[in-house]
């Protein structure tokens, strides 16, 4: 599941712990198999893991070097209504679907932001298009009749 090597170990450590400590609450004799039980306790260990070190949320600031090799600081005070009107439309989103749209911003793939959202691969894809679709509706309200849109 993508954990590196020494932190598979001690993953692999506390999963055989709880397994010890939680053993005699397993249902022998029922539907589930006790290996099925304990790859579910593993992999409910490597998804936490996931969640804890994924990375915190991270803001754009002027080192940013845009596509014609200019900072981003160099535009940013030319369109401060704009700004403000982006950050009012994120702010009206929801936490995660902001956190879906910076993980895509900085290239993370959907089945790596679902795993550390605890989501399906395909629910992080849908959530990221509506995030998009809401941004772009709120876009299209802002262009007046007649301009050129995006």
């Amino acid at each position: 599941m993508d954990i590196p090597e020494a932190d598979a170990e001690e993953l692999a450590a506390d999963v055989l712990m709880t397994v010890r400590n939680s053993v005699r609450d397993f249902q022998f004799g029922e539907r589930a198999r006790l290996t099925t039980w304990i790859f579910k306790i593993a992999k409910n260990r490597a998804i936490d893991y996931h969640r804890r070190s994924k990375p915190e949320s991270c803001e754009l600031d002027d080192s940013v070097v845009g596509p014609a090799g200019e900072k981003a600081g160099s535009y940013t005070s030319r369109n401060p209504h704009l700004r403000g009107w982006l950050a009012n439309e994120l702010a009206g989103l929801s936490e995660q679907d902001r956190q879906i749209l910076n993980w895509r911003a900085l290239d993370y793939d959907f089945a790596q932001i679902g795993e550390w959202m605890g989501m399906a691969e395909g629910t992080a894809r849908v959530r990221h298009k509506r995030a998009l679709d809401k941004l772009k509706a709120a876009a299209e309200r802002q262009v007046p009749q007649g301009a050129s849109q995006l």
